[in-house]
């Protein structure tokens, strides 16, 4: 279900990298619930990989 709401919103706006992430993390979830651990760590490797030099800061 998490999955086919970011899949729309991502959908909607294909810019917006926070959708898609959270679509990835999703995946991620749903894969690992399903003991696809390897596909599961692949997917976030993935979703990560396409942002390496974002730092989170709190405000």
């Amino acid at each position: 279900m998490a999955r086919e709401l970011w899949h729309a919103l991502a959908c909607s706006l294909p810019q917006n990298k926070h959708y898609r992430a959270q679509l990835t993390f999703a995946r991620a979830g749903e894969l690992l619930a399903a003991g696809e651990v390897q596909r599961a760590r692949e997917e976030l490797e993935r979703c990560c990989g396409s942002r390496p030099n974002t730092i989170v800061q709190s405000q």
